[in-house]
């Protein structure tokens, strides 16, 4: 596992994000930890096995159903979903270069987007709810999710931070959207 210094990535992120738009002035946007990579890489191969598998026993059934199929027939799923692997395995490592949260003094800010980049921003007041969970990968990694509602506009979703750091920030946004909330 590589270390980098904070300026070596603010200045990957610089290059990565192409300017200043997805990568303002004065922000530090937080990833979550590495070992979500990993995480995100299981989940992926499992559900690329599943689908392999169906796409197997489809493909099975119809040389079965037409009984003059070539065996080799068996290897398309295999070709169909091989490249799809790859990809999911590529995409998890640029997934976490490209996701982050931060806590402005007035907004969250949460970034996101691999092909369409999205950063998303929600003044503290508008903070409805604020749900610490976390999935089965995420408990085997030691990882939580932070899920914001913000009304009408939907949600902002931190993905994969460490547990402790995830109580703590939903803390903090529920203590500045009491302290700074739109009254209805």
């Amino acid at each position: 596992m590589e270390t980098t210094t904070g300026d070596e990535v603010h200045e990957a992120d610089l290059k990565l994000f192409q300017g200043t738009l997805f990568n303002p002035p004065e922000t530090a946007f937080r990833r979550c930890p590495e070992r979500a990579i990993i995480a995100w890489r299981i989940q992926d191969a499992v559900t690329n096995l599943q689908i392999t598998a169906a796409l197997t026993f489809a493909v099975w059934l119809i040389a079965v159903l037409w009984q003059k199929q070539p065996l080799w027939w068996l290897a398309t799923p295999l070709a169909l979903t091989f490249p799809v692997g790859v990809w999911n395995f590529i995409r998890a490592r640029l997934r976490w270069r490209m996701r982050g949260y931060y806590l402005g003094p007035q907004e969250l800010w949460v970034r996101s987007g691999i092909g369409t980049r999205f950063i998303e921003t929600s003044p503290y007041g508008r903070i409805q709810e604020c749900t610490v969970a976390t999935s089965f990968w995420g408990r085997r990694f030691d990882l939580a999710t932070v899920s914001v509602s913000i009304g009408a506009q939907g949600s902002l979703v931190m993905l994969h931070i460490e547990p402790e750091e995830a109580e703590k920030v939903a803390k903090l946004l529920r203590d500045l959207a009491l302290k700074r909330g739109v009254q209805l």
